[in-house]
């Protein structure tokens, strides 16, 4: 077969992830094609997200990206045409999700946005050039199949729709959640929800292991303890201690917002609401809760930029629907334990984000209006629509909180460790310096490629329950410091040498002063 693989941007440590794919499948004895950017003076997400100019962003791309590594046969994205036709709509349409991001948009109701029209607009150039490209790579080298970077970012998702238009499979990949491994996602961009509600629906049911339940187990106390270093972003770790603000003798919800602009326009996150506050108004109404019951707190994240852009925007949105529904409101700026908050509460309601697992780790009853990764998993009662909302309030009255309990551990070990692909392979020891190991099976990759759908990286399972029950009894005792491994040797094969070419390899030495892709 031969086989593309593609990263436009040199964020860390993606570029690496790919060449151990690439390896990979070569000593499966396919033929690798590499495509890259060599620069451009029209603008790309990156350059927009850090403001920067060509000459700084451009260099750390082509030096930082796939030629430093030992690829061959590398090609250059260029102004060019191809076989296929890429409208302006159909352009314009597949670079709004990117264009979201880049504003950080509170709502649907957001996108006719002049700022978003604007860096859309600055997206185009290179967005067609990357399309076309990217078409005349895969005919000229008869590629079977590519592996790419995201998949929705612009330059990225123009390269899956390259893919989609000529009918070649595709994977994207990503970093994990918890670190280990690498998130392959077959013909769909990183947000595709499709493999892993299969994996966490056909797991659901099945009991873990010992050591299964103990990886679960110390994923969530060192969330709790703030340890999870191995997790892209650890939030609000100088956080103060915490308790509940309101006085109040009814039910306390805690409302844990995020940000909607980070799926914005993905197929599988769609929601019958436009704007997550309608939802959220709507949602409280038929749960019958008044207002000095429930308390916001605002994401942490919106506190920060996410390169050059500030979160301030959807700050407001909801600070101000606070304001108006009496709602007692928690800023982002704030040094407010969530945590304690979470312990406080009796109901944890989100849109989206990954504290649901926080919530359900202390028995809480969670709710979540939108789409996420754990919508098919029972600890959380997830509404995408306003008939949903009734069967929600009563499946929650209906679930026993060691059930919760139960069904929480399981999506974690699913999405730490049968998700994720070759885990014991790719280990992290930081969010951006891994180890690679010998021993995978290439055709792990190829039937992958093969099927488009992903199998469980560990199938095994326990016939009892009682390895999850001797954890449980320990989470309803919230010691989280008794949760946590202590951390073992590997005892993986042989390491392999996946480096960048050795007259690069200075790159990594220069790259570990410089703050991370996003920052």
């Amino acid at each position: 077969m031969n086989i593309g693989f593609v990263n436009i941007y040199s964020y860390r440590p993606h570029v690496e992830h790919l060449y151990f794919l690439a390896h990979t499948m070569q000593q499966g004895g396919a033929n690798i094609f590499a495509l890259t950017c060599d620069g451009s003076i029209n603008s790309c997400y990156s350059k927009i997200l850090k403001d920067k100019g060509a000459l700084t962003e451009c260099s750390k791309c082509i030096v930082g990206g796939v030629r430093s590594f030992p690829f061959q046969n590398i090609s250059s994205i260029k102004k060019t045409v191809s076989s296929q036709i890429l409208s302006v709509d159909e352009l314009e349409q597949n670079l709004t999700s990117s264009a979201a991001t880049l504003t950080r948009i509170a709502c649907e109701k957001d996108l006719n946005d002049f700022q978003l029209k604007n860096i859309r607009e600055q997206l185009k150039a290179n967005a067609f050039s990357t399309f076309h490209s990217t078409v005349r790579w895969i005919e000229d080298n008869k590629i079977d199949a590519v592996i790419c970077f995201n998949g929705r970012i612009d330059m990225t998702r123009m390269i899956t729709l390259a893919c989609e238009r000529l009918g070649v499979p595709y994977i994207t990949h990503e970093r994990t959640w918890f670190g280990h491994g690498i998130q392959l996602i077959p013909n769909g961009n990183c947000l595709s929800l499709i493999p892993i509600n299969q994996l966490t629906s056909s797991y659901e049911d099945k009991p873990l292991l010992k050591h299964q339940a103990d990886l679960a187990g110390d994923l969530l106390a060192r969330r709790f303890l703030k340890s999870n270093d191995l997790e892209w972003r650890v939030y609000n770790r100088a956080a103060e201690k915490a308790v509940w603000p309101v006085v109040h003798s009814g039910e306390r919800i805690l409302l844990l917002p995020s940000s909607w602009n980070e799926f914005a326009m993905h197929p599988e996150w769609k929601t019958e609401w436009q704007d997550p506050l309608d939802g959220l108004d709507a949602f409280f109404d038929t749960y019958q809760v008044s207002a000095n019951q429930i308390v916001l707190r605002c994401h942490p994240n919106w506190a920060e930029n996410i390169g050059r852009i500030d979160g301030k925007k959807i700050s407001k949105h909801y600070q101000d629907w606070a304001k108006k529904r009496g709602i007692y409101c928690i800023a982002s700026d704030q040094k407010v334990d969530t945590y304690d908050l979470i312990q406080e509460a009796d109901t944890v309601v989100l849109n989206g984000g990954s504290s649901a697992i926080e919530a359900a780790a202390c028995g809480k009853t969670v709710f979540n209006l939108g789409h996420m990764t754990y919508e098919a998993a029972t600890f959380c009662h997830t509404m995408t629509s306003y008939s949903d909302f009734n069967n929600a309030i009563l499946n929650s009255k209906l679930l026993t909180v060691k059930n919760r309990h139960r069904s929480n551990l399981r999506y974690i070990y699913t999405h730490a460790a049968r998700y994720p692909q070759f885990t014991n392979y790719v280990r992290a020891i930081s969010t951006t310096h891994y180890k690679y190991y010998d021993g995978l099976d290439h055709n792990r990759l190829f039937n992958i490629i093969k099927s488009g759908r992903l199998e469980a990286d560990d199938s095994t399972f326990s016939n009892t329950d009682e390895h999850e029950n001797s954890l449980i009894d320990k989470l309803m005792g919230r010691d989280w410091k008794s949760l946590v491994l202590h951390p073992e040797q590997d005892t993986f094969s042989e390491l392999l040498p996946i480096q960048r070419r050795a007259s690069m390899r200075w790159v990594d030495r220069v790259r570990m002063l410089m703050p991370l892709g996003d920052r």
